[in-house]
């Protein structure tokens, strides 16, 4: 049998993060189709501004900003710090792109979506620490300068 357990120090997010990484070029393949499906029905065009929730390893940022062009912009977030570290260097060629790590409690927080108390569930489910300070500081209430 397999051993399935995860390596000292590692969160299961963690090891899901740095195989993300390591395969993204796989990734991007089986999920760009359907990245492309979904941004056609936005239909951006020149100067105009997106943001990417879940950015990953970056394959849809750089589709975003070709289609918004260097008059617009491109946000993407994702709590993965790998995955931010290799969005950043694949997104250098694009001025207009910024990949930015953040928790979705920050996000909630910072655009005033109380949503906190439905995210907690998950986040205990996923995160072996269970809810964050940043769970407590998304139930105090908005603070739209965070972006």
């Amino acid at each position: 049998m397999p051993d399935l357990s995860t390596p000292a120090g590692l969160s299961p997010r963690s090891l899901h993060a740095r195989a993300w990484v390591e395969s993204y070029p796989l990734i991007d393949r089986q999920l760009s189709p359907l990245g492309l499906m979904a941004m056609s029905a936005l239909a951006l065009s020149p100067g105009k501004k997106a943001l990417d929730i879940g950015c990953g390893a970056g394959q849809t940022l750089i589709q975003l900003a070709e289609m918004v062009g260097t008059d617009g912009r491109v946000v993407g977030i994702d709590i993965a710090e790998p995955l931010i570290v290799m969005a950043r260097k694949r997104t250098l060629v694009f001025p207009n792109v910024n990949p930015t790590i953040i928790s979705l409690y920050e996000l909630a927080n910072a655009i005033g979506v109380r949503v906190a108390d439905l995210i907690a569930d998950e986040a205990a489910a996923a995160n072996e620490s269970g809810p964050s300070d940043a769970t407590e500081a998304s139930r105090a209430g908005p603070k739209p300068d965070r972006i």
